[in-house]
């Protein structure tokens, strides 16, 4: 699949600003929880085995626009949840125009906050 692109430039004041990102057919927008597992199944590891082993799970909301990686990231929270050692990470970087809809995104990017240990913010989210 496609990788999506970020079209960023810089203010007079050298902020970032987001002017857009594709949204066909990307990678990051179709990762569903079996593709995850094959591939996985593919390097001879098991999700389960992987979640045991991982010291860190680092999420992002720009997956959560799409609902096949919602899912796939509410599973992996569920799963990570049973590991007291795994530290879950979550960087709402909301972007606007991959979300259908601005009251659904912040209550999901809202949720999975509530569901991690450690929240990457920065200035502007």
């Amino acid at each position: 699949s496609n990788t999506r692109h970020a079209y960023v430039l810089t203010d007079a004041y050298g902020n970032r600003v987001f002017k857009g990102f594709t949204n066909v057919a990307c990678a990051d927008s179709m990762m569903s929880m079996a593709l995850f597992e094959r591939t996985l199944q593919q390097h001879a590891r098991s999700t389960d085995t992987l979640l045991q082993q991982a010291a860190f799970v680092y999420l992002g909301s720009v997956l959560q626009a799409s609902a096949i990686t919602r899912d796939t990231i509410n599973k992996v929270l569920d799963a990570v949840a049973l590991q007291p050692n795994t530290i879950t990470v979550y960087d709402p970087n909301y972007r606007a125009s991959l979300w259908p809809n601005e009251m659904e995104a912040f209550d999901i990017i809202l949720q999975t906050a509530k569901r991690v240990d450690v929240v990457k913010l920065s200035d502007d989210e």
